[in-house]
């Protein structure tokens, strides 16, 4: 894949399909920014901008749907989804950053200190 596009972002995932391209071209670019950030090796920036654009994308899908993770009436409480565990994408996207990357989390040491 050369360059990624909302057709690419949106293919065989069925909650992504009602967004519209521009909405999928908005992620995608904060997604390019983040593995910009990350410093993603060249090999898979093209997987992690898919990947992040999809956690963006799933996040929007939750919200868009009144973010409704958890319900409960006479005392029975059911999670739905629990957005700290549950995004497959973001998990991708931490696996890829931590064996392609330097995560923006973790911050870097540099030292001028020479023995």
């Amino acid at each position: 894949m050369d360059e990624v596009t909302p057709k690419y972002v949106k293919s065989s995932m069925p909650i992504f399909a009602d967004f519209t391209d521009e909405d999928v071209q908005a992620r995608i670019d904060e997604a390019k920014t983040e593995v910009d950030v990350d410093k993603i090796d060249e090999k898979m920036v093209n997987v992690a901008i898919v990947t992040f654009a999809r956690h963006l994308l799933y996040l929007d899908y939750f919200t868009g749907n009144g973010g409704v993770t958890s319900a409960g009436t006479l005392g029975n409480t059911q999670t739905i989804a629990d957005m700290h565990n549950d995004d497959p994408y973001l998990q991708r996207y931490q696996s890829i950053v931590e064996k392609y990357g330097i995560s923006s989390n973790y911050g870097s040491v540099t030292s001028d200190w020479y023995e």
